[in-house]
């Protein structure tokens, strides 16, 4: 049976953010003392507590496939991002959630690569270094788009997912990829349409597979993530 909740989730009281346009970063955090890694070549600082060796080493590179990955559309940044690993996500997210973004401090919470590695099969595939890697790029893509938007609830839930989803899946370890999509058989999205808080919410990792099938059907796959953050492509608002 597929999980019920995806391996991610967003902390936000009343839902995501994303927009898009050439702005300065938002500072939506501000870093403590150096953490004991920092993070090199992505247009930020960030700082990854409770990492050591190669799992700090993954969420670096986590951040850096988001922040490359986005980085023709001439998004904003954040200019302090901290990405936090711990023990245990917060309170009232659901089981199977690894990671998420806390809107309020801009901060990336994931857990400790030990507590990922004891979770259990995450996005119906063993957790592993490069299963890790693809959480911390899901999380960044929310804290990213966080600051394009004056108003946070400019589009709907599922836009910011698919946004995040599509980031996650195409800067994946090909292999990887190819055994979650394995793992959850489909064509992707045939309309808009079906790209809906229902779905969503229904079964999030499906939502997420179908959502990156959509796009890689996509003939230009910029412009169709360009237009779901003007909020020209999928337009359903969130139902809190």
């Amino acid at each position: 049976m597929r999980p019920r909740l995806g391996g991610s989730a967003d902390r936000a009281a009343a839902g995501l953010i994303l927009a898009v346009g050439m702005m300065a970063g938002c500072a939506t955090h501000v870093p403590g003392p150096a953490g004991p890694a920092r993070c090199e070549g992505v247009a930020a600082d960030v700082s990854a507590t409770g990492a050591r060796g190669l799992a700090a080493q993954a969420i670096c590179d986590g951040v850096r496939d988001a922040f490359g990955f986005l980085a023709p559309l001439g998004l904003a940044h954040p200019s302090h991002l901290a990405v936090e690993a711990v023990d245990a996500m917060p309170p009232g997210l659901g089981r199977g959630v690894v990671g998420c973004f806390e809107r309020s401090s801009g901060r990336v919470e994931v857990l400790s690569y030990e507590a990922f590695e004891r979770s259990g099969r995450w996005l119906g595939v063993e957790p592993d270094l490069a299963a890790y890697r693809s959480v911390v790029a899901h999380e960044v893509t929310h804290a990213i788009l966080h600051c394009h938007l004056p108003d946070d609830d400019a589009l709907p839930r599922v836009a910011h997912e698919y946004v995040a989803y599509v980031v996650m899946f195409a800067t994946m370890n090909a292999a990887l990829r190819e055994l979650v999509l394995m793992a959850y058989p489909g064509e992707g999205f045939d309309d808009v349409s079906q790209i809906n808080l229902l779905s969503y919410v229904f079964d999030p990792v499906a939502f997420g597979v179908e959502a990156y099938r959509h796009w890689r059907r996509q003939p230009d796959g910029l412009a169709v993530l360009r237009a779901v953050i003007d909020g020209t492509l999928i337009r359903e608002m969130q139902i809190d």
